[in-house]
C-alpha cells in the first residue's frame, strides 16, 4: 500500500481529522506505514503509547491510573518506537526522535538504561540533522560528562 497514506490515515484516527477518532484503527494503520519503513510512523506509535498514559481507549481522561507496571511497559513501548524511527532517519520527525531518544539514554527514561556515551552518539546523529539543542548537550556532555 501507499506508505504516506497509511501514515496520514493512521494520524486522522489518532487526532480524529475528518472521521472519529479510533485508537485501534489509528494503531492500525501506523503499523501497516512503519512496518514498510516509515519513521514517522514509529514517531506516531510513541505518541500514542504516550496518550495511552492519559486517556483511554474512547480519549477520554483516564478515571484509574495506570499501575506502575502498566506504566512501565507502556514506557518501554514508547522508548521502542522513538528508537526504531531514530535508526531508520527519514521523515519529517527524524531529528525530534533522535534527540528523543538521546535524552532517553542521558536521563535514563523510556525504559533505557542511562548510557552517556549512546545519549552523545544519538545527540551527535540529530545535531548533524539540525537539532540545535542537540549540540548544546554535546557541549554539557563534554564539559560536565554528562
Amino acid at each position: 500500500g501507499n506508505v504516506a497514506g497509511q501514515r496520514w490515515l493512521g494520524i486522522c484516527y489518532l487526532e480524529g481529522i475528518g472521521i472519529g477518532q479510533n485508537r485501534n484503527e489509528a494503531i492500525k494503520w501506523l503499523n501497516k506505514a512503519a512496518e514498510q519503513g516509515l519513521g514517522d510512523a514509529y514517531y506516531y506509535l510513541a505518541v500514542e503509547c504516550i496518550l495511552t498514559r492519559f486517556l483511554d481507549d474512547e480519549f477520554h481522561h483516564r478515571e484509574n491510573p495506570l499501575s506502575e507496571k502498566e506504566e512501565k511497559l507502556i514506557d518501554e513501548k514508547t522508548g521502542e518506537y522513538y528508537l526504531k524511527a531514530a535508526k531508520l532517519n527519514n521523515g519529517i520527525m527524524k531529528v525530534e526522535c533522535q534527540s528523543t531518544v538521546a535524552n532517553a539514554y542521558r536521563y535514563g527514561d523510556y525504559g533505557f538504561n542511562k548510557d552517556i556515551v549512546r545519549a552523545r552518539y544519538w545527540y551527535e546523529i540529530a545535531f548533524k540533522n539540525g537539532n540545535e539543542y542537540s549540540g548544546r548537550c554535546i557541549e554539557e556532555i563534554d564539559k560536565w560528562g554528562e
